[in-house]
């Protein structure tokens, strides 16, 4: 079954039982090559799997609700070999939580992930909290920056 089938097929069930379909809001980005990162750099990931809701901007590294909700994001980081990385995400400039990778012998990862409210205009971005070297190929990614809408806002299911 194509995407636009079960999108069709889900809307009309959604309208045979009385439900409101709302439209997805959902983003992956990832990073195919490898990256360096200073402290303070955003983490702008260079190929997008999905955009839905079109709220995630691949010139900035920077998702903006473009709708109320409550929403899951996650970030995945993988080291090169011999170096470290500390990322953390931001909420409207507001930590939220930090991944870290600490290399030796072999290539390390971090992840975590958070399920926020989010109002429209809300921004979410990752930075570097140190140095951090990311790596990434075409044939193995590693780094990824996603998120999705899980449904609206109690005290605000208008939007």
């Amino acid at each position: 079954m194509t995407l636009l089938a079960g999108c069709i097929i889900f809307a009309v069930l959604g309208v045979t039982f009385g439900q409101i379909v709302e439209p997805t809001v959902a983003f992956t980005a990832v990073l195919d090559k490898n990256l360096v990162l200073e402290n303070g750099d955003t983490l702008i990931p260079n190929k997008i799997l999905i955009n839905y809701g079109g709220g995630y901007n691949d010139k900035t590294g920077i998702f903006t609700a473009p709708k109320s909700g409550i929403y899951h994001l996650g970030v995945h980081a993988q080291t090169s070999l011999q170096s470290n990385l500390w990322l953390a995400l931001y909420h409207n400039d507001n930590y939220v939580f930090s991944i870290y990778g600490r290399q030796t012998e072999y290539s390390d990862g971090g992840a975590n992930a958070a399920i926020l409210p989010l109002k429209k205009g809300d921004k979410v971005h990752v930075k570097a909290r140190d140095k951090s070297s990311l790596l990434g190929r075409p044939d193995n990614i590693y780094t990824t920056f996603t998120g999705f809408r899980l449904g609206p806002l109690r005290e605000d299911d208008s939007e």
